[in-house]
Protein backbone atom coordinates (compact mmCIF):
# COMPACT_ATOMS: atom_id res chain seq x y z
CA UNK A 1 0.00 0.00 0.00
CA UNK A 2 3.16 2.49 1.22
CA UNK A 3 4.64 1.41 -2.69
CA UNK A 4 0.84 2.23 -4.11
CA UNK A 5 0.83 5.82 -2.49
CA UNK A 6 4.24 7.02 -3.40
CA UNK A 7 3.82 6.01 -6.74
CA UNK A 8 0.68 7.87 -7.05
CA UNK A 9 2.26 11.11 -5.63
CA UNK A 10 5.44 10.55 -7.73
CA UNK A 11 3.24 10.90 -11.19
CA UNK A 12 1.36 13.55 -9.57
CA UNK A 13 4.94 15.49 -8.90
CA UNK A 14 5.63 15.06 -12.63
CA UNK A 15 1.95 15.16 -14.15
CA UNK A 16 0.50 18.62 -12.19
CA UNK A 17 3.59 21.07 -14.26
CA UNK A 18 2.39 19.34 -17.30
CA UNK A 19 -0.85 20.52 -16.90
CA UNK A 20 -0.49 23.63 -15.70
CA UNK A 21 1.50 24.21 -18.36
CA UNK A 22 -1.50 23.32 -21.05
CA UNK A 23 -3.94 25.52 -18.59
CA UNK A 24 -1.28 28.22 -19.30
CA UNK A 25 -0.95 27.59 -23.26
CA UNK A 26 -4.81 27.35 -23.56
CA UNK A 27 -5.22 30.79 -22.04
CA UNK A 28 -2.51 32.23 -23.79
CA UNK A 29 -4.66 30.82 -27.14
CA UNK A 30 -8.15 32.27 -25.66
CA UNK A 31 -6.23 35.60 -25.22
CA UNK A 32 -4.54 35.54 -29.28
CA UNK A 33 -7.95 34.12 -30.00
CA UNK A 34 -10.42 37.53 -28.75
CA UNK A 35 -7.52 39.70 -30.38
CA UNK A 36 -8.01 38.06 -33.81
CA UNK A 37 -11.51 38.15 -32.86
CA UNK A 38 -11.08 41.73 -32.61
CA UNK A 39 -9.48 41.96 -35.94
CA UNK A 40 -11.52 39.84 -38.26
CA UNK A 41 -14.27 42.25 -36.86
CA UNK A 42 -12.06 45.24 -38.11
CA UNK A 43 -10.97 43.97 -40.85
CA UNK A 44 -15.27 43.55 -41.95
CA UNK A 45 -15.61 47.25 -40.71
CA UNK A 46 -13.14 48.47 -43.46
CA UNK A 47 -14.87 46.62 -46.11
CA UNK A 48 -18.11 47.59 -45.15
CA UNK A 49 -17.19 51.08 -44.92
CA UNK A 50 -15.24 50.94 -48.79
CA UNK A 51 -18.98 49.41 -49.96
CA UNK A 52 -20.74 52.39 -48.08
CA UNK A 53 -18.33 54.45 -49.60
CA UNK A 54 -17.70 55.88 -46.18
CA UNK A 55 -14.93 58.66 -46.36
CA UNK A 56 -14.96 59.18 -42.47
CA UNK A 57 -14.82 55.62 -41.31
CA UNK A 58 -12.20 54.95 -43.80
CA UNK A 59 -10.37 58.15 -42.91
CA UNK A 60 -9.80 56.62 -39.29
CA UNK A 61 -9.67 53.11 -40.15
CA UNK A 62 -6.68 53.87 -42.73
CA UNK A 63 -3.26 55.01 -40.72
CA UNK A 64 -1.84 58.13 -42.53
CA UNK A 65 1.26 56.14 -43.83
CA UNK A 66 -1.68 53.84 -45.54
CA UNK A 67 0.10 51.91 -48.20
CA UNK A 68 -2.40 49.76 -50.59
CA UNK A 69 -0.41 48.05 -53.86
CA UNK A 70 -3.05 46.81 -56.34
CA UNK A 71 -3.27 43.58 -58.42
CA UNK A 72 -1.28 45.43 -61.20
CA UNK A 73 1.66 46.39 -58.76
CA UNK A 74 0.44 50.27 -58.71
CA UNK A 75 1.08 51.41 -54.47
CA UNK A 76 -1.31 54.17 -53.70
CA UNK A 77 -1.35 56.19 -50.05
CA UNK A 78 -4.13 56.59 -48.21
CA UNK A 79 -5.93 59.63 -49.88
CA UNK A 80 -5.29 58.04 -53.46
CA UNK A 81 -7.17 54.69 -52.15
CA UNK A 82 -10.09 56.67 -50.59
CA UNK A 83 -10.82 58.42 -53.86
CA UNK A 84 -11.23 55.00 -55.42
CA UNK A 85 -13.18 54.19 -52.92
CA UNK A 86 -15.75 56.70 -53.16
CA UNK A 87 -15.95 56.19 -57.29
CA UNK A 88 -16.64 52.40 -56.92
CA UNK A 89 -19.97 50.88 -56.65
CA UNK A 90 -19.62 47.49 -54.76
CA UNK A 91 -23.02 45.96 -55.16
CA UNK A 92 -22.28 43.22 -52.92
CA UNK A 93 -19.08 41.31 -51.22
CA UNK A 94 -18.21 38.37 -49.48
CA UNK A 95 -15.04 37.76 -47.30
CA UNK A 96 -13.68 34.05 -47.03
CA UNK A 97 -10.71 31.93 -46.46
CA UNK A 98 -9.69 34.25 -43.43
CA UNK A 99 -6.96 33.78 -41.95
CA UNK A 100 -6.15 35.88 -38.95
CA UNK A 101 -2.85 36.02 -36.62
CA UNK A 102 -1.92 38.62 -34.30
CA UNK A 103 1.39 38.88 -32.57
CA UNK A 104 2.08 41.92 -30.21
CA UNK A 105 0.45 45.10 -31.32
CA UNK A 106 0.06 43.81 -35.02
CA UNK A 107 -2.06 41.98 -36.92
CA UNK A 108 -2.31 39.91 -40.32
CA UNK A 109 -5.18 39.05 -42.16
CA UNK A 110 -4.79 36.90 -45.03
CA UNK A 111 -8.55 36.58 -47.46
CA UNK A 112 -10.38 36.11 -50.20
CA UNK A 113 -12.56 38.83 -51.33
CA UNK A 114 -15.72 38.01 -53.65
CA UNK A 115 -17.72 41.32 -54.83
CA UNK A 116 -19.65 42.44 -57.40
CA UNK A 117 -19.88 45.80 -58.95
CA UNK A 118 -20.77 47.88 -61.69
CA UNK A 119 -18.41 49.66 -64.48
CA UNK A 120 -20.15 51.81 -67.20
CA UNK A 121 -23.39 50.57 -65.99
CA UNK A 122 -22.66 46.80 -66.66
CA UNK A 123 -22.54 44.40 -63.37
CA UNK A 124 -19.09 42.91 -63.01
CA UNK A 125 -17.54 40.21 -61.30
CA UNK A 126 -14.30 40.12 -58.86
CA UNK A 127 -12.19 37.93 -56.35
CA UNK A 128 -9.24 39.33 -54.96
CA UNK A 129 -6.52 37.46 -52.82
CA UNK A 130 -5.84 39.83 -50.35
CA UNK A 131 -3.07 39.97 -47.54
CA UNK A 132 -3.78 43.22 -44.34
CA UNK A 133 -1.32 44.60 -41.69
CA UNK A 134 -2.97 46.40 -39.24
CA UNK A 135 -1.46 47.81 -36.15
CA UNK A 136 -3.01 49.07 -32.57
CA UNK A 137 -2.17 52.56 -31.72
CA UNK A 138 -3.31 54.47 -28.97
CA UNK A 139 -5.79 51.70 -28.22
CA UNK A 140 -7.42 51.05 -31.44
CA UNK A 141 -6.49 48.79 -35.08
CA UNK A 142 -5.61 51.12 -38.29
CA UNK A 143 -4.52 49.24 -40.93
CA UNK A 144 -1.23 50.35 -42.33
CA UNK A 145 -0.47 48.54 -45.55
CA UNK A 146 -3.01 46.07 -47.67
CA UNK A 147 -2.18 43.94 -50.87
CA UNK A 148 -4.31 42.39 -53.94
CA UNK A 149 -3.96 39.78 -56.19
CA UNK A 150 -6.21 38.29 -58.95
CA UNK A 151 -5.62 34.68 -58.65
CA UNK A 152 -4.97 32.99 -61.61
CA UNK A 153 -8.23 30.59 -62.69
Amino acid sequence: MHRVLILILAVTVVALPCLVAAQTESQKRGANGKEEQEVEKFEREWSEAYKQQDKATLERILADDFVFTDPQGKVHNKAQYIDVALHEEILSYTMSDLIVRVHGDTGIVIGTWHAKYMVDGKEQSLILRFTDVVVKQAGRWQVVASHDAQPKE
